[in-house]
């Protein structure tokens, strides 16, 4: 066991961007005492980086398997923190001047997490504020030992513990290629086909009158708890949780919309057993103890198996869960294996997303 040394440990996942990744390095050095640090790139974005670590005092650097998820290294990675306290950002984030400044005496505060503005720009080289879009608030700064990952696409950590929100004056700054939007989007969407389902029982919580509400309307239509929430039933529940006139006005984004699609363009028996995937994987709460991602020895099997597959990193990944339900559920009567799965996932993915095309198998 390591014990807590340091104050504030960088921990950073990256793939492929070593230029993003050593800038987000040296613009922290003097700022953190601790870097852990994970990359999956492929062996022709090695060399920049790696030169990098050789001048850092304290650092954990890891190479492990690409599947395409940040979210799924961040238990294995802040396992290896010794700081008491993390700051989380990817290669393609920087924290604002103000926040650099105060960051130590921030965490002398007697909070276990605290969340922090992060605003989008298109430019990384352009100081023009109407770049800026704000997207609200992300907990990127936390103590370690109050902090778990399950393994979730677009996850933010559970904190057991006391969240303070920060004054708009600290940000995370979030620099973005317009252009490789939808291939990131793409990327996700096939993820959340096994990780990121919803059924009724998703939506039962909240005000009284809310959850009556649905259980009036699922009695009325004959579907359960269980079922998975139609396109249609999803639109209608995310109106009618809105608040004020934006119930009125309510309309689903780009993302969800694409999401949605890419669920209804897969053939039937696919949908559904994908569908049960993400059943199974609610059990674990995620992807990481679903697929033991937090040992040693997992990753050091990975390793071995993605030079196997030669499947593209998502592909990997939805492969072993896949693999993994299969195992785990050995009565399970489909025509389809993993690799059938896989094809179908991307026939409907090249539909959804026709800029931008790049099925694996």
């Amino acid at each position: 066991m390591y014990e807590l040394v340091s104050e504030v440990c960088l921990l950073l996942v990256t793939r492929n961007e070593p230029v993003k990744a050593v800038s987000l390095i040296n613009d922290l050095k003097e700022i953190v005492d601790e870097f852990v640090i994970v990359d999956s790139s492929d062996p022709a974005y090695r060399n920049h980086l790696d030169s990098v670590l050789e001048n850092l005092d304290h650092v954990h650097f890891f190479r492990l398997a690409p599947l395409g998820l940040a979210e799924a290294y961040r238990a294995y990675a802040l396992s290896k923190v010794c700081s008491e306290w993390v700051l989380m950002l990817d290669s393609d984030e920087r924290i604002n001047e103000r926040l650099k400044a105060d960051l130590k005496k921030l965490i002398e505060s007697d909070a276990d997490a605290l969340k922090i503005l992060r605003v989008i720009r298109h430019d990384q080289f352009s100081t023009d504020p109407a770049l800026f879009q704000t997207t609200g608030y992300k907990t990127r700064l936390f103590k370690k030992d109050k902090t778990q990952f399950f393994g979730r696409v677009h996850e933010q950590p559970t904190i057991n513990g006391k969240v303070t929100k920060l004054s708009t004056d600290y940000k995370i700054i979030h620099y973005v290629n317009p252009n490789l939007y939808w291939n990131k989007a793409r990327r996700y969407i096939k993820l959340e086909v096994l990780l990121g389902r919803w059924n009724y029982e998703k939506f039962v919580n909240g005000s009284f009158v809310k959850r009556a509400s649905l259980l009036a309307y699922l009695r009325l239509t004959g579907k359960r708890l269980s079922d998975e929430v139609t396109s249609r039933d999803l639109f209608l529940i995310k109106r009618f949780g809105a608040k004020g006139l934006k119930k009125l006005t309510y309309k689903p984004d780009e993302y969800l919309k694409r999401k949605s699609l890419l669920i209804n363009c897969l053939n039937e028996s696919v949908k559904k057993i994908t569908f049960d995937v993400w059943c199974d994987v609610q059990n674990f709460k995620g992807a990481i103890q679903y697929l033991n991602l937090n040992s040693q020895y997992t990753w050091e099997k990975l390793n071995e198996e993605y030079e196997l597959q030669r499947l593209s990193p998502e592909d990997f990944f939805i492969y072993l869960l896949i693999n993994r339900f299969l195992l785990r559920n050995s009565n399970y009567v489909t025509d389809y294996d993993a690799y059938e799965i896989i094809k179908e996932i991307n026939r409907a993915a090249d539909i959804v997303f026709p800029e931008a095309k790049n099925s694996a198998i």
